[in-house]
């Protein structure tokens, strides 16, 4: 009606317009459009938060591999693989222009193997960290106080070692963080014993002057039969004068390289980052369809192709096109072999053959059609298969295995040269 009374010559209120329509917008624009200026602080900040988290996870892994606990390295070396995975899917989203994915924080404890490997197992170290408060002889200011102390460690009991630090001038408050090494023989009874009853000595002494013998300020005891089961005595103590405090405080520490008895376990608190973009993502499994020879091959109860090293079997095929290819090839060679022999070659092979190129085929065509959420799940895979084939080739090596070992290591040559060609492509 407006239209055709406008046509009439009669006059129109443009103001009982409707609005325009909206003009469609692709998704990449308006994905692009949902990214604010904050974002790029967020995503600075949780990329620090996963390479804090991933440091943490270095340093527990090396820490149980100094005590032999594969088991519990290998959690860790996990646990950084994703967190790698996370950081490498943030700092892509981040180049190509997206917003911040969704996450929250949560508290994490983690049970850690204490230990200290750059001291022998018959070092016992003490440090002397500081003296607080020491007090004055009559006469004297801070600036006249020239302070060390005389370390006396319990064990062997008859013949006490002493060793003494360095002089500290001019403070009644002295800093001197100096490390004094004793020895000791776990094979000894006596040690535990001598721990449990005999402190290690502080003796605190200020020198008087020329001519003028040393004199003491007062003795502190560590207490040190925790040793028993902990890898470090940590103590600020009083001061005394036989049985009476003099005032001033001495602080120690006093280590070995293992408890006596035992493991050090230590529980940590953390406070952890979780993306849970990333980690829905990672939840789903990558959608390929199972080839009909790899199905075939499972209800006649042969091994998959891409198999645990050592001929184990393996409820999944390893997600590696790399390792899928290597394997079609060796089956190949083997049946080159039979047949220059003049054997038939077995169903199971020929089957674990077709299985290899069916999946790696799918692979491939997923790669290509997946887009990048599947190239991270995928790489993200890689990551895991990588510290998997590593931790099995030290079970193999250890238990006599060496051919598995040394399958074990070429699968994992070949998923880090693949993960690299990945990486350098979604760059």
């Amino acid at each position: 009606p407006m239209l055709a009374a406008s046509e009439s010559g009669l006059p129109v209120n443009m103001d009982q317009l409707p609005p325009p329509l909206a003009t469609p917008t692709s998704s990449l624009e308006q994905k692009k459009r949902s990214r604010t200026e904050d974002d790029k602080e967020v995503f600075s900040r949780l990329a620090e938060g996963l390479e804090e988290q991933i440091a943490i996870c270095t340093h527990n892994a090396g820490q149980y591999k100094l005590v032999g606990d594969m088991k519990g390295a290998s959690t860790f070396e996990i646990e950084a693989a994703s967190l790698q995975a996370d950081l490498d899917m943030l700092k892509n989203s981040d180049k190509y222009g997206e917003a911040a994915p969704r996450f929250h924080y949560e508290e994490r404890e983690f049970s850690l193997v204490r230990s200290f490997p750059d001291m022998g197992d018959g070092d016992a170290d003490v440090i002397v960290e500081k003296i607080q408060s020491l007090p004055l002889p009559t006469g004297y200011k801070d600036k006249d106080m020239h302070v060390y102390v005389v370390v006396t460690f319990p064990f062997p009991h008859d013949e006490e070692p002493s060793e003494k630090t360095q002089t500290a001038k001019g403070s009644a408050n002295p800093v001197f963080e100096e490390s004094l090494r004793f020895s000791i023989d776990r094979k000894q009874r006596a040690l535990l014993r001598t721990f449990k009853r005999h402190p290690v000595r502080l003796e605190v002494m200020y020198v008087r002057g020329f001519l003028k013998s040393d004199q003491s300020l007062g003795v502190g005891s560590v207490a040190i039969g925790d040793l028993e089961t902990c890898s470090e005595v940590h103590a600020n103590v009083d001061l005394m004068e036989g049985r009476k405090a003099c005032g001033g405080k001495v602080e120690a520490r006093v280590r070995l390289r293992q408890p006596l008895v035992g493991r050090d376990i230590q529980k940590t608190k953390h406070r952890w980052l979780v993306i849970d973009d990333y980690a829905n993502m990672k939840s789903q499994k990558l959608s390929i369809p199972p080839p009909q020879a790899a199905q075939r091959v499972k209800q006649a109860g042969a091994a998959a192709p891409g198999a645990a090293a050592g001929g184990a079997k393996s409820s999944q095929p390893l997600q590696s096109i790399e390792v899928l290819k290597f394997e079609k090839q060796r089956l190949e060679k083997l049946m080159v072999d039979l047949r220059s022999k003049k054997q038939a070659i077995p169903p199971a092979i020929q089957q674990r053959h077709q299985a290899a190129t069916e999946r790696a085929s799918a692979l491939e065509n997923k790669l290509r059609t997946g887009g990048k959420p599947f190239l991270q799940s995928y790489m993200a895979q890689l990551r895991t298969g990588i510290v998997e084939q590593q931790n099995r080739a030290k079970q193999l090596f250890q238990s006599g295995d060496k051919a598995g070992a040394q399958t074990a290591m070429a699968y994992k040559k070949l998923m880090t040269s693949e993960l690299e060609k990945w990486s350098t492509a979604s760059l």
